[in-house]
């Protein structure tokens, strides 16, 4: 793995699903399926970013 492409947002450091997927060594998709079946356990803004667009 190599290292991590630092990204800010809101002044804070994020990861992406592509950045999460490649440190535990799955798939974006696998990413993605797990975080909607427990999306309820996540607070948008706080948790997770969600980015559209030009953002």
């Amino acid at each position: 793995m190599n290292e991590l492409q630092i990204i800010e947002y809101s002044n804070q450091r994020v990861l992406t699903t592509q950045q999460l997927a490649e440190v535990y060594e799955t798939s974006e998709t696998n990413i993605k399926t797990n975080f909607n079946r427990n999306k309820e356990r996540f607070v948008a803004g706080k948790h997770y970013y969600v980015l559209k667009g030009d953002d």
